[in-house]
């Protein structure tokens, strides 16, 4: 006799200490044990449903701070130097000047948004802004009191030498960022792969 089932029926059985909670919590909700393990496993299909496609969730302010923190600190400035010696990482060029090139300006914005994907991070901004042009407005750019708001860091974060303003830290310029990076309609998101 052929199956009448669409799929082979799943049969397991949980340990005692769940078996006790799904009993208990069926009961107290008038329903059987099937219904709430099926109602579950729909929940979780729902959410899963796009196996192996990448999901976004906005940061919170602390975690993408950390996220921007991190990677001034550790990728992007000279983790073993203080704050006022230039920016350096594998592939920057100064020239004889000791100055940045406006491509190399470049090359150090992609530079940092690629450090904020390996963490698993990434930066997007509404409108079809793209997300280069934006991020090197943030970090190479003076900036206006109608952009940021008054009382509000205006100054270039990084210079020409590329050097951090000057009395400026790594978690201040990871708060900076982030809040120019929100004044002009981005944020940071946790990207997951399900």
């Amino acid at each position: 006799m052929p199956s009448r089932h669409a799929y082979p029926p799943i049969s397991f059985r949980p340990p005692e200490p769940l078996r006790q909670w799904l009993t208990a919590y069926a009961a107290r909700h008038g329903r059987s044990v099937r219904g709430v393990i099926t109602e579950a496993l729909e929940e979780f299909r729902a959410v899963h449903d796009h196996e192996g496609y990448t999901t976004v969730q906005a940061l919170t302010t602390r975690v993408a701070t950390d996220h921007l923190d991190r990677a001034f600190r550790f990728k992007f400035m000279r983790p073993d130097k203080m704050a006022w010696y230039p920016i350096s990482f594998s592939g920057l060029e100064y020239t004889h000047d000791g100055l940045l090139t406006p491509a190399m300006k470049v090359k150090a914005t992609q530079h940092l948004i690629d450090v904020l994907s390996s963490y698993g991070c990434v930066i997007r901004f509404g409108g079809g802004m793209d997300v280069s042009t934006a991020v090197h407005h943030v970090l190479w750019d003076q900036w206006t009191q109608a952009e940021i708001g008054n009382g509000r860091f205006i100054g270039r974060m990084f210079d020409d030498e590329g050097c951090i303003y000057h009395g400026c830290t790594a978690d201040e310029a990871a708060k900076y960022a982030l809040e120019r990076i929100r004044a002009i309609g981005g944020d940071l998101y946790s990207v997951t792969d399900q």
